[in-house]
């Protein structure tokens, strides 16, 4: 037997990897922009940044989108494999004979 043993539990990942995914579409939603007043010179300086800010969300925001489904779609297929993984393990230890395993350290 390997000298620690470690249980994934596939339950536990796939929520971890649900909630990562959820923050991650809400983190892709647009949020607020400022609007600036108009008549100065400065609102006008201040709408064009407001114009460039609202820009720069609404590409951030097109950008993060897919992440939260290619994040949720990375994970599970991760705990899938390692469910596989562990299966297979199991399979070959069942294999081992049991004289041999009162000599495995």
């Amino acid at each position: 037997m390997a000298a620690k043993e470690i249980k994934v539990q596939p339950s536990a990942a796939a929520q971890e990897a649900q909630t990562v995914a959820t923050a991650v579409a809400q983190a892709a939603q647009p949020g607020p922009v400022p609007v600036a007043g108009a008549g100065s010179p400065i609102d006008a300086a201040a709408a064009g940044v407001a114009a460039a800010v609202g820009k720069n969300v609404e590409a951030s925001s097109a950008k993060l989108a897919p992440k939260s489904a290619q994040i949720l779609a990375r994970s599970t297929a991760a705990v899938d494999q390692m469910q596989a993984q562990e299966a297979e393990n199991a399979q070959k230890v069942a294999e081992v004979p049991e004289a041999l395993h009162n000599q495995l350290p």
